[in-house]
């Protein structure tokens, strides 16, 4: 059998244990950078370990992201949370409202219809928080606690979005 000969300069990183991911995952790296022709000179065991990883990775990936919901969503909320469009204590109190009711009404976690993202900038720097729903692609501006809760209720729970709260609509195509 061949000898690993570059195996040396490979380091183990423990990575992610989900609750459904019972073993620990590790990542094989270079713990020296290479360029590509060092890499070119990979032994075919070690481009073995590489192909295995990489097969390894998209596995505990697809099992993060079922575990998430996705696959079962409806919706995916953005908020911005300033600093430029709003203050940053505005857009953390808007946030951790929209956590708070996503739970409390069954609408977030594994299986349920609604994704969130908080982002630090949608861009739209004026009039913020700013918040943005796909996959209608309806922007809403000056979000505070009332303004999500009619969000949640009316786009995200009856399925129809506040056109007349929305300063953009801006839906994107769907390609099956």
């Amino acid at each position: 059998m061949e000898k690993l000969q570059h195996w040396p300069a490979f380091q183990v990183f423990p990575v992610r244990k989900s609750r459904s991911i019972t073993a620990v995952i590790t990542i094989i790296r270079c713990s020296k950078p290479r360029n590509r022709s060092a890499c070119s000179k990979w032994s075919p065991m070690e481009k073995v370990a590489q192909a295995a990883f990489i097969s390894s990775a998209i596995a505990i990936t697809q099992e993060v992201a079922r575990e998430s919901g996705v696959g079962c969503l409806r919706h995916h909320i953005f908020l911005c949370r300033g600093p430029r469009c709003c203050s940053k204590e505005q857009g953390e109190t808007v946030w951790k409202y929209l956590k708070e009711r996503l739970k409390a009404l069954g609408l977030a976690g594994r299986g349920k219809p609604v994704y969130r993202t908080k982002v630090d900038c949608l861009r739209i720097c004026q009039n913020g928080p700013n918040v943005l729903v796909y996959p209608e692609g309806v922007w809403y501006h000056q979000v505070d606690e009332q303004k999500m809760e009619r969000i949640l209720q009316n786009h995200c729970i009856q399925g129809k979005p506040i056109k007349n709260e929305a300063f953009a609509i801006n839906p994107l195509p769907i390609h099956h």
